[in-house]
């Protein structure tokens, strides 16, 4: 499970400037939840999965507050968790899961600062975990959301 919405030139052409990456991941969470509203889950899919992709660039880049990023990457996370959720999806919710808690994890190291923040991120994806029956089992922790720099 690696959906990759920005082909390498678009990496290239939004690394400086992660206001075209936020406004993305504006539009895409937005969009996504507008979806959820209306109860369209499978329309939803992409779009918080483009959400969770442009987090992920934006928590690469180094004019982005570390938190702020943090913060959008779970949000597109639980959201994307959640829909798939409500469309039965169990193996790949827990796909999602487990890579959001992997990327996460890895960035404690790179801002000890933000650990306090990244602690809350991490709970609240876990009582999402313990919330449902996403425990029973853990895919391989492998997976990735997007090219890393």
């Amino acid at each position: 499970m690696k959906p990759a919405f920005f082909c390498a030139k678009q990496q290239t052409e939004t690394k400086n400037t992660p206001e075209k990456v936020l406004a993305c991941w504006q539009d895409a969470f937005h969009t996504g939840l507008r979806l959820c509203e209306q109860k369209r889950w499978q329309e939803a899919l992409p779009y918080f999965h483009c959400a969770l992709e442009t987090a992920e660039i934006l928590m690469a880049d180094d004019g982005v507050k570390p938190g702020r990023a943090h913060e959008l990457f779970s949000s597109a996370a639980s959201m994307l968790i959640d829909t798939l959720g409500n469309l039965g999806s169990e193996d790949r919710r827990r796909q999602v899961y487990y890579a959001a808690v992997k990327v996460l994890t890895r960035e404690l190291p790179r801002h000890p600062g933000e650990q306090v923040c990244l602690g809350e991120h991490l709970e609240s994806l876990y009582r999402q975990l313990r919330h449902s029956n996403l425990a029973t089992r853990q895919p391989d922790l492998g997976i990735a959301f997007a090219h890393h720099h």
